[in-house]
């Protein structure tokens, strides 16, 4: 065999078995063909049953879209409705806090008011204690009120009685001058100084100014209360009774007149008369004592330490020292207290001298003179302390009678 049947005999191989291969490849094929068509007509089946699900999925996803538009517009008025939530309750919470605070606060305030309250409740018992306590003490006042009234009545009128001492007038001075009748000033004008109406005129005056002058003492009055128109109020001024000038052993211009007064009037003889006499100026009243003998006047002033006309000198000689020189010193003995006074004289160191007013010299004290040489000569001693003095107003105990110039007195006492 040659070489081209031994190529045919290759080909014919070949195609027999590309025919064999083509064979078995066409009934395998036609086998996927049928298992294809089977698949495919599943596929169809399902691809239609898909096509249903999808147009329903469509329509789902067609009503989910349009929910969803709805839902993304409600979230979004939903997230405007929170911030503006959030906003309130930003506004809640410090509104919460604040309260919270002003609850802790108000507790506290609380805890320390319900102590109070407690301590309060003590104090309450207590005072309904002390409450019935004052029921019942008020009841016992209120029974013993009408008493008290009338007590108080009784120390109004007295106190009433004792400020007519305070606001000293005329009528005061009446009411005074008779109760001082009393018998200490009898036992020292007749029993001490040895006087009688009998006695010179000259001689009770003297020895009535040198017992005041030696026994007592000048001192200005306190303020004292005095109660006038319902109103308590004070005034230094304070008329004693005599019997209290005598026990202090002191007392003030009138005082010491009204105590001169009372120990003259002992032993006044029918036909003199006494006065207390006054002097005004305009800031100062003075009182003393007006002596009438035998139509002549002598002036008793125990507070000016005056006696017509002549002013009394306590005088003691002292030793000076280191130079032994002898000097006469002389003081206003109404001035000086009354024990000391007495011890002086006692012990010799020192004595009452008289002198003149004017101009200091030695003199016969006790005259009694006319009315108007008594006044002139009195107001004269006066005039450096009281300036514009006048005499204003005369008392005995019977009448008062006031004056507005010292000429308006000479000629009513001369008349």
């Amino acid at each position: 065999m040659g070489k081209k049947d031994l190529a045919f005999i290759a080909t014919t191989l070949v195609l027999v078995i590309l025919l064999a291969f083509s064979s078995y490849a066409y009934f395998s094929l036609g086998l996927k063909y049928r298992s294809l068509k089977e698949d495919y007509e599943s596929l169809g089946e399902e691809y239609v049953q898909l096509e249903s699900r999808y147009r329903t999925l469509l329509k789902n996803y067609t009503e989910l879209k349009t929910s969803y538009r709805k839902l993304d517009e409600e979230l979004t008025s939903l997230s405007l409705e929170y911030q503006r939530l959030k906003g309130d309750h930003q506004e809640l919470q410090d509104e919460y806090d604040s309260l919270k605070a002003k609850y802790e606060e108000i507790a506290a305030e609380n805890q320390e008011l319900q102590s109070r309250y407690l301590r309060l409740n003590e104090s309450y018992s207590e005072l309904a204690k002390d409450y019935q306590v004052l029921q019942e003490k008020y009841a016992e006042l209120e029974a013993s009120y009408g008493d008290l009234g009338g007590r108080i009545a009784d120390l109004r009128s007295k106190l009433e009685a004792i400020s007519l001492r305070v606001l000293i007038s005329g009528e005061v001075f009446k009411l005074v001058l008779n109760q001082s009748r009393i018998d200490e000033i009898d036992e020292i004008v007749h029993e001490e100084l040895g006087l009688s109406p009998d006695s010179p005129p000259r001689v009770k005056a003297l020895k009535v100014f040198e017992w005041i002058t030696l026994n007592t003492q000048y001192v200005r009055d306190q303020y004292h209360p005095y109660y006038q128109s319902g109103i308590l109020d004070y005034a230094e001024e304070y008329l004693e009774p005599v019997n209290e000038t005598l026990s202090l052993g002191e007392g003030d211009c009138e005082d010491l007149a009204v105590l001169a007064y009372a120990m003259l009037r002992a032993v006044l003889r029918e036909g003199e008369e006494i006065y207390l006499i006054v002097l005004n100026s305009i800031e100062i009243r003075h009182v003393a004592v007006l002596y009438k003998s035998d139509d002549k006047f002598l002036i008793i002033d125990p507070a000016g330490s005056y006696i017509s006309d002549a002013l009394a000198a306590f005088q003691m000689v002292i030793r000076r020292m280191p130079t032994g020189e002898l000097m006469l010193v002389t003081l206003i003995p109404i001035s000086i207290n009354p024990k000391v006074k007495s011890w002086l004289i006692e012990q010799g160191f020192a004595e009452i001298n008289y002198l003149k007013s004017e101009d200091r010299s030695p003199t016969v004290p006790g005259k009694f003179s006319n009315i108007e040489d008594t006044i002139t000569s009195w107001i004269d001693h006066w005039r450096d302390e009281m300036p514009g003095a006048y005499v204003y107003m005369v008392a005995n105990e019977t009448y008062t009678r006031t004056f507005q110039s010292t000429s308006d007195f000479i000629n009513w006492i001369k008349g």
